[in-house]
């Protein structure tokens, strides 16, 4: 009976307060370690977010520990908006950092109850509830709470970034090629114009709440974007204008990081870096921060 106890104290039953593993992960993270806590920097977005940002040159920059991250797997624009509304009413944020890419403007399937966000967080849901697919989503939690070798893994550091490895790392050649799900050319041509309505409305919302937004453009791996037919970069430079255009309206720090090499030592596939590219790409945002002091 005890090692059942202490199983179930390291790995405490996740509220399923969303259809996505790592949303619900992270809710968990967060009512834990930083329901409590002052927050000035805010990390939000997708995967290209929760691993690519590594948070030692931010912190160092900002001489501050009032930072967490709070993105997880398959964020687009409009579930990064309703986030931010829901969590600066719980915070003082003054600078919030998106790094972004291609993917975080088509359409998602994840689903977000805020009520049972609410709930769980003031504690008025205390016990999850014990349906099948509950327990298979728990398993699968504790499986990637003990990868850190896996493209899902859900080991966040103290501020709920998930680094991943370059040593050992379980690199699927799929992945690493682009060739896992749409091809890059095809992402593009389903972006959804109201993801672009929705980077507009965060660089408003931060405006009208005086935080200082900084937008990243997430790099590829140089060899993959070499490779890429001339249709899809031309339509991807569209993309980053359409980008460009915005965040210069609003006055928004635009990040971009076509103008560094980025080898593919850095990645772990063709867009999600290791921990080598995440701290590169965090010295990148930091050298263009100082530059505009």
């Amino acid at each position: 009976m005890i090692p059942f106890i202490l199983f179930f104290l390291k790995y405490p039953l996740v509220n399923n307060v969303s259809n996505s593993l790592s949303y619900n992960s992270k809710i968990q993270f967060f009512k834990k370690d930083f329901k409590s806590k002052k927050v000035k920097i805010l990390i939000m977005g997708s995967s290209f977010s929760l691993n690519n940002l590594h948070p030692n040159p931010l912190l160092d920059f900002y001489n501050t520990n009032e930072y967490i991250n709070l993105s997880s797997w398959g964020q687009n624009m409009e579930i990064i908006y309703t986030n931010l509304r829901y969590f600066n009413k719980k915070f003082n944020i003054e600078h919030l950092i998106i790094n972004s890419g291609v993917p975080d403007f088509l359409n998602s399937r994840q689903n977000i109850n805020f009520n049972k966000v609410e709930k769980y967080l003031s504690g008025e849901i205390t016990f999850p509830s014990l349906r099948r697919q509950d327990l298979k989503n728990y398993i699968d939690h504790v499986k990637y709470k003990n990868n850190q070798f896996n493209y899902n893994s859900l080991i966040f550091d103290e501020y709920g970034t998930v680094i991943l490895p370059k040593n050992g790392f379980e690199i699927d050649l799929r992945r690493w090629n682009g060739a896992y799900g749409d091809t890059f050319k095809e992402k593009l041509e389903d972006i959804n114009d109201n993801q672009l309505i929705y980077l507009d409305s965060i660089a408003i919302f931060c405006n009208s709440n005086n935080i200082q937004f900084i937008y990243v453009n997430n790099p590829y791996r140089d060899s993959f974007l070499y490779l890429q037919d001339t249709s899809a970069i031309v339509n991807y430079n569209i993309f980053q204008l359409t980008i460009d255009s915005i965040l210069q309206y609003h006055n928004a720090e635009n990040i971009k990081t076509n103008n560094e090499s980025w080898p593919d030592s850095l990645f772990n596939d063709i867009s999600h870096m290791n921990i080598y590219g995440a701290i590169k790409l965090s010295n990148h945002i930091v050298n263009h921060l100082e530059t505009e002091k």
